[in-house]
């Protein structure tokens, strides 16, 4: 793979416009903050690749020209279900902490990173069950597998490859040891054409312009603004702890005392995408600091796992 990627690189490279190269890293490298701020000071002295952020505006783009921000193209495929969850994580962290908090030691530093990976079923189905293709086939998903998921589709544009048809452990050199799926949901993932033994391929890219329901998303909002993704993945975060018979009249009055409840229902009456729009009228309430102290306590403790660590620069005589 590496060395195919040369290849394409060196022939690309000579065409104007054209400026392609190829490198070998670990996902560890990539990933971990420590590491990654080491790894792009390196791209920046070695390789003359200069910063250029993910930036989310209030529209899509298609500017094709300097203020488009091209970022590297990650390929990878990992055997372990263990890290390919880890992977998903990692990216939904790294871009919180980018826009959010301003890291600077995230490979968004370099652009609009794309990864291109390939999923067993059963992890397929959780990172794909809340987009527009798949929602309706994949209804018996569990509440928080489809929040998780419709987290991921609000931050990113996931592009499922090969028009949809898996990929056999015959397609990968080397090859993959082949697995059947044993999740309890198999036949019914069967069923509506996700078949047990294939691997999926998953281009996620992040957004350039991000809207809740009618809320844009901006990396460079107002004071008051800055941390309205936060809120609201800390929401659906929340909200995919409910259980299907939990008033939400009950549950919203805990979180947001001497409100009026924003509705009354069961929380099995409504869907990720619903909890989402919900989320638009929970919001001012948010801003206004009319939280109750646990439910603040608890927005406060999801945010520290994204802020940058300050640290004191020490001097030697």
């Amino acid at each position: 793979m590496a060395l195919e990627g040369k290849t394409f690189a060196s022939s690309r490279s000579p065409r104007k416009g054209n400026s392609v190269a190829a490198y070998r890293s670990s996902l560890h490298n990539l990933l971990n903050r420590a590491e990654c701020s080491t790894l792009i000071k390196l791209l920046e002295e070695k390789r003359c690749i200069t910063r250029k952020p993910h930036i989310i505006r209030k529209e899509d783009s298609t500017d094709e020209g300097e203020h488009k921000a091209r970022g590297p193209i990650i390929v990878s495929t990992l055997p372990a279900l263990s890290q390919q969850n880890a992977l998903i994580d990692s990216l939904r962290g790294s871009l919180l902490g980018h826009v959010c908090c301003g890291n600077a030691s995230t490979i968004y530093q370099l652009g609009d990173t794309t990864l291109i990976t390939f999923l067993p079923v059963g992890l397929f189905a959780q990172v794909i069950c809340s987009a527009p293709n798949y929602a309706n086939r994949l209804e018996f998903m569990t509440r928080k597998q489809k929040h998780s998921s419709a987290v991921l589709n609000a931050l990113f544009k996931l592009d499922v490859l090969n028009e949809g048809d898996g990929f056999s452990a015959d397609d990968f050199l080397p090859a993959i040891p082949e697995k059947t799926s044993k999740t309890s949901r198999g036949t019914r993932l069967h069923e509506v054409g996700i078949q047990g033994d294939l691997m999926y391929g998953l281009s996620i890219a992040p957004k350039s312009s991000v809207r809740i329901g009618n809320i844009p998303i901006l990396s460079h909002a107002q004071d008051g603004e800055k941390d309205t993704l936060l809120k609201f993945v800390f929401w659906m975060d929340e909200t995919a702890k409910l259980k299907k018979k939990d008033k939400l009249g009950e549950v919203l009055r805990s979180w947001f005392p001497n409100v009026d409840p924003l509705t009354a229902c069961d929380a099995g009456a409504l869907g990720a995408n619903d909890f989402a729009t919900l989320f638009g009228a929970a919001l001012p309430m948010f801003k206004e600091g009319k939280c109750s102290h646990a439910f603040l306590r608890g927005f406060k403790a999801f945010c520290s796992c994204y802020e940058v660590e300050k640290r004191t620069e020490e001097f030697f005589d």
